[in-house]
């Protein structure tokens, strides 16, 4: 279940968020129910977007930290499609990095990449193919995790306000 509320003032936009984690997990799988909170924060900067996320567990695995940030660009492609790419690096604490990873050490994790074409079907419907591009990049968290470098793809359906 996620809980969020965004604001934009002035030039900057704003977003809290809970996220919680619940459910029956599967048996070689060993995790816990748990609850994060987020503070997300982007500012314009000519064409580009400057943003930053940051995630703290508050249940299971208290004091767990994540922090990303990045660039993201945006272009209307035509009246009703826009292209999007961004990238992005990400960083956590010793506890997340235990918690969910094995290793015991706060790191820079990943380095990554991203690019959409949002395409709208009338005024509220929309799909959007995307592909993204991450690599880890500290040398003990490479070791625990396989692949280490990912590219994943998919084509997302929704509705917007």
């Amino acid at each position: 279940m996620i809980l969020a509320y965004d604001r934009d003032w002035k030039k900057f936009s704003i977003e809290a968020a809970l996220d919680a984690y619940m459910g029956r997990q599967a048996p070689d799988i060993e995790t816990r129910n748990t609850m994060e909170g987020s503070l997300g924060l982007s500012y314009p900067a000519g064409p580009i977007r400057i943003f930053t996320t940051h995630a703290f567990d508050l249940l299971a695995y208290r004091g767990s930290y994540f922090g990303e940030a990045g660039l993201e660009y945006e272009r209307q492609v035509t009246k009703s499609a826009e292209f999007t790419i961004s990238v992005r690096s990400g960083w956590a604490s010793s506890k997340f990095n235990d918690a969910y990873i094995g290793v015991n050490k706060s790191a820079f994790n990943f380095i990554g990449a991203e690019a959409s074409l949002t395409c709208y079907l009338g005024s509220r419907m929309y799909f959007r193919p995307h592909i993204e591009f991450s690599s880890i990049t500290d040398r003990r968290l490479r070791g625990q995790l396989a692949p280490a470098d990912i590219i994943t793809f998919g084509l997302a359906f929704g509705l917007r306000k």
